[in-house]
Order: structure tokens, then C-alpha cells, then sequence
């Protein structure tokens, strides 16, 4: 009678099923996280997952080790590049209140997809030719988007939600300690059918870079925003 009586609730109500059977998958799976019990993804299968979900820009055109980056290509190029040490204040850390980001930045100097792929294991990186805090020009930052439940590596979520930016948003980005402030001017979504982003040499200004992780993989979010000024 009372199995009777569940089955009879079950084909009644399915959704109500459903959903409660979701919530014990996920209250299960974080437990199993939390113990460790889940193994860990091997270096092969995180590199699988970053070309497939980010690789947002991976080479540059016609890159010297003094020239600036005038643009940023959207798919893979040929030869990569290594660039100069050259002398200009870079970012360590991007700071978003209104979308809750706090991401370390990486500065490499090699533009090469393996080694960009590296770097992003640790959090979000100025792609090497653009410009530094100090100068004029686009600083360009490209980082990971992930909406997994659970995600052990928080560098895969260093640009999450930030699709979700307003016009006029505050974007800080600091280098140790001094903070340079910028407002949001645009959010756009593009394909890499368009190739390349332009960078703007003149004025400063900043770009983020980030990967739809809702939509298609060949889809990128393009934030630009305006330099505000200089804060201790």
C-alpha cells in the first residue's frame, strides 16, 4: 500500500521528483569533493578543457620585442613570440565589486599557447605586447569563465559573470598595492569569426577578455572600460 501510495506521488508530481533527485546529486557530489574522494584531472585533461573553453586570444600580429600590439587575434596564430622585459607598471590583481571578482594577474612575456595556457592555470593574464598600467594604450587581461558547481582550481572562474557589467562599473586593477581605477564603457559578444580585437594606442584603456561558458565556444565577452585615475 505505501509503495503503492509513492509511485502513485511519483507520476503526480515528476518534477518534484526531479528536482529533489538533483539536489541529493549535488549535496552528494560536493561531500565527495569536500573528502577528496573525487580524483583530481590529470594535466592532459586540463589542457584538453582549456582549449576547448577559453584560448580566448593566443597570438599577436606582427609582435617585436618593442613594437605595441595594435591587435589581439581571436584564434590561433602561427609563430609566437617573446618579448623584451620592457620597463612599465603591470597588473597583479583585478578587483570587480559589482560582479564579486578578485583574480590575481600573471604578466609572461612568451605569446605561445602552451605557455598562455599555463599561465592561466593560475588566474587571469595581461597578454604580453599591450600595454602597461603607466602607459598610454589597451591593457588587455583574458581570463577563464566556469559555471561547474564545484571547480577545485579558482582560476577557472576568474572572470565569471562578466558578461553581467553595466556601463560606468568600476574595474580595479592593482599593482601591489597602488590601484588604477577604469569604468565600464562597453560589454560586447563576439565570435572569432571577426579575427582580431582592435586596441586603442591612444588614451588609456582597459579590455577583458573572457569565453561564453553558456554559449557557444567560439563565443568571447569583450568589456572595455576608460582610466579613471591613480589610488593609494
Amino acid at each position: 500500500m505505501t509503495a503503492a501510495l509513492h509511485t502513485h506521488t511519483i507520476v503526480r508530481r515528476p518534477w518534484e521528483s526531479v528536482a529533489v533527485f538533483i539536489g541529493i546529486f549535488f549535496v552528494f557530489s560536493v561531500f565527495l569533493n569536500l573528502i577528496d574522494f573525487v580524483p583530481e584531472p590529470t594535466a592532459e585533461d586540463l589542457k584538453a578543457e582549456l582549449k576547448q573553453d577559453v584560448a580566448p586570444i593566443v597570438s599577436l600580429d606582427q609582435v617585436t620585442s618593442t613594437a605595441r600590439v595594435k591587435n589581439v587575434n581571436l584564434v590561433a596564430g602561427p609563430a609566437p613570440a617573446v618579448l623584451g622585459n620592457a620597463a612599465g607598471v603591470a597588473p597583479t590583481r583585478v578587483v570587480v565589486g559589482a560582479i564579486g571578482v578578485d583574480t590575481p594577474v600573471r604578466n609572461p612575456n612568451s605569446t605561445s599557447l602552451a605557455d598562455l595556457d599555463n599561465e592561466l592555470l593560475s588566474g587571469a593574464v595581461r597578454y604580453p605586447g599591450t600595454a602597461f598600467l603607466d602607459e598610454e594604450g589597451s591593457v588587455l587581461i583574458f581570463g577563464h569563465q566556469s559555471y561547474l558547481p564545484v571547480v577545485k582550481n579558482q582560476a577557472f572562474k576568474a572572470f565569471n559573470d562578466m558578461q553581467d557589467l553595466e556601463q560606468g562599473d568600476t574595474i580595479s586593477v592593482y599593482s601591489g598595492e597602488v590601484e588604477y581605477r577604469y569604468a565600464v564603457r562597453s560589454v560586447t559578444l563576439v565570435t572569432t569569426e571577426i579575427g582580431t580585437i582592435p586596441l586603442e594606442t591612444r588614451g588609456r584603456t582597459l579590455v577583458l577578455v573572457t569565453c561564453n561558458s553558456l554559449g557557444g565556444k567560439e563565443e568571447r565577452y569583450i568589456v572595455r572600460a576608460d582610466f579613471i585615475g591613480t589610488f593609494n
